[in-house]
């Protein structure tokens, strides 16, 4: 969904905020997760907002437009910024690699377990990006993967012993992958 399209929450706007700036990853511009994107004005904007490259374009927080995510995760103020998969319509959550343990800090960490157990909205499980290490997060723990760098993805699976069904997660090669 481009930004034009956006159903926005009401009363939300990125006012300033530029964390996508430097969190996410632009493939066109070759700038890496974590990096300050050479475009961005940090704090005002994009300084090439109308030329800007499709991912950024195409981009649009779930903050903004997702209306069960509270206020307390405005990327400025919490310094992490939620995708949305458009696909599997599963949030992500990219936390600062200087502060990338404030998704554990409350009520982060409570809003990202209920989201991970709500099976209708989540599956079982969500992706928290702290840094460059990928975490997968369902009702039963915390599983850090490791950095999911190009050319790769997130496989989740499901196993089952005495205590019940147990997600499990590694990092593939897309290429490895069969549909």
């Amino acid at each position: 969904m481009s930004e034009s399209q956006a159903p926005y929450v009401p009363g939300r706007s990125c006012a300033n905020c530029t964390m996508c700036c430097k969190l996410l990853g632009i493939v066109e511009l070759a700038k890496p997760h974590q990096a300050a994107c050479p475009n961005c004005d940090a704090g005002k904007g994009c300084r090439i907002y109308v030329d800007r490259p499709a991912s950024c374009r195409n981009f649009v927080c779930a903050y903004l437009l997702t209306p069960y995510v509270a206020e307390h995760w405005k990327p400025a103020t919490s310094k992490m910024v939620l995708e949305v998969d458009v696909e599997t319509q599963r949030i992500s959550v990219h936390v600062d690699a200087a502060r990338k343990e404030a998704w554990r800090r409350e009520p982060y960490y409570s809003d990202i377990k209920r989201w991970a157990t709500t099976n209708d909205i989540q599956g079982g499980w969500i992706v928290v990006y702290q840094g460059l290490d990928a975490v997968v997060v369902s009702a039963n723990r915390d599983q850090n993967i490791g950095p999911v760098g190009p050319g790769q993805m997130i496989s989740v699976y499901e196993t089952f012993d005495a205590d019940g069904a147990k997600f499990n997660a590694a990092v593939v090669n897309k290429a490895d992958v069969t549909l």
